[in-house]
């Protein structure tokens, strides 16, 4: 546009006006956001002047009819945000038994999504919520952890913590299908993520982390949970 505004005035300077005029006619639409108070369009305000132009000589570009159709509002989601369903699982726990989303039905449960045994952090992870357990149990608040052990596995990291036992279920997920369905999972590197994860008694995500690092300040996770299972529904 610029380079445009100077070949206008230096065709003018020389005496090609008609030139001019027609490379001008092309800036008016192009200059239609143009600020005329630069100094590049402020010398072309004689030129406009002599073509019997108005002082903001711009031309606003017509309105495009190739939009295509408008859909109705309500096809575009809420109006406000909304915690979204949890998809539902049914995995491995250590003793055996399944564990599913749908059995806590009307109950809160907190989701941790772990890398095994494997990993020190997430350890260290479980270690830290460990002690939290009653309190989350207090706020009504059940804990699974879902690991990417084998079932036969899962138990390793209960012996790297250096404990007996932890106060939660310990799923498996080797295949980590539930880490995909939850989007706790990198698909361009094809590596699982850590994720935590709150459901209310719903069965909608009240709140999430997803990382390549665990999530481990529970202490604010639960003053969290309280606040927000507290909220209307």
């Amino acid at each position: 546009m610029y380079p445009l505004a100077h070949l206008v005035y230096i065709l003018w300077r020389v005496g090609k006006r008609d030139e001019a005029a027609e490379q001008f006619g092309q800036l008016r639409r192009l200059a239609a956001q143009a600020d005329l108070d630069v100094p590049v369009m402020q010398r072309l305000a004689p030129v406009a002047a002599e073509l019997g132009w108005p002082s903001d000589w711009r031309q606003s570009p017509p309105a495009p009819s190739d939009v295509g159709e408008r859909p109705p509002l309500e096809q575009l989601g809420p109006l406000r945000w909304q915690p979204w369903p949890a998809a539902d699982f049914s995995l491995p726990t250590a003793d055996g038994q399944p564990v599913t989303l749908r059995q806590f039905s009307g109950r809160p449960v907190l989701l941790v999504f772990y890398l095994g045994h494997g990993c020190l952090h997430c350890v260290e992870q479980l270690k830290a919520l460990a002690p939290l357990t009653g309190r989350f149990a207090e706020a009504g608040v059940e804990i699974v952890a879902i690991s990417t052990d084998a079932q036969p596995e899962l138990t390793k990291a209960v012996e790297r913590a250096g404990v007996e036992s932890f106060p939660f279920a310990l799923a498996a997920d080797p295949q980590c299908a539930v880490f995909r369905a939850w989007r706790a999972y990198d698909d361009f590197e094809n590596v699982p993520l850590h994720g935590t994860f709150l459901v209310d008694g719903h069965g909608r995500v009240r709140w999430q982390d997803i990382s390549y690092q665990p999530f481990t300040e529970f202490e604010f996770l639960l003053a969290e949970t309280r606040r927000l299972l507290a909220l209307p529904q």
